[in-house]
């Protein structure tokens, strides 16, 4: 199992279509660990989700698909603060097997099944609309100038990708204009004083 990925919904079902179990990762341990930390909180109504990274890409297909990264803060039990960075939401492995010949007894038949994962490809849970953006963007951080959310674009093949100065431009302007990189608005947060 590639490390980069979070347990999913779709994760698995890709799992059992070739009949292999979905292994934790690193990272799935690690937020298992950090939810049993931080469950039955008398603190849990301070608990918060940021995002900090909206990006939308072009993968293989051609479509443009949204992810997402965020930080999870949770309390334990005294009121200690406990965060998890959550990468790569949005995103699920498609694990690609090499099928496998197996011979029966004294080689009179033959049957193909699904041998050793040789490589994965990336799937998309999100595919881009400006309502699954808003629906992410609740979570954002647009207010104050630290750990502000970042808006990305990028292409998956190629490696283009470019920062979005507003929520507004990464939401509604066509993505081809905001791959090029030269659709930049002026960041009005910068000051423009000598």
């Amino acid at each position: 199992m590639p490390n980069g990925f979070f347990r999913s919904k779709k994760g698995e079902e890709e799992y059992a279509k070739i009949n292999k179990p979905y292994e934790n990762t690193m990272k799935d341990d690690q937020y298992a660990a950090f939810l049993k930390k931080t469950a039955s909180s008398p603190h849990s109504n301070r608990n918060k989700k940021v995002v900090t990274a909206m990006i939308r890409e072009r993968a293989d297909d051609g479509n443009i698909y949204l992810r997402y990264e965020l930080m999870d803060t949770r309390y334990d039990a005294i009121g200690a603060e406990w965060s998890q960075y959550c990468p790569n939401q949005g995103i699920y492995p498609i694990p690609i097997a090499q099928p496998k010949i197996v011979f029966g007894e004294n080689m009179t038949s033959q049957e193909i099944v699904t041998g050793d994962i040789i490589r994965y490809e990336i799937g998309y849970e999100i595919p881009f609309t400006a309502e699954a953006a808003d629906q992410i963007h609740e979570m954002a951080n647009d207010k104050s100038r630290a750990n502000r959310t970042q808006y990305l674009v990028s292409e998956y093949k190629g490696g283009k990708r470019f920062t979005i100065v507003s929520y507004e431009a990464f939401r509604d302007k066509p993505f081809e204009e905001l791959i090029s990189g030269t659709s930049q608005e002026p960041d009005k947060t910068k000051s423009t004083k000598k």
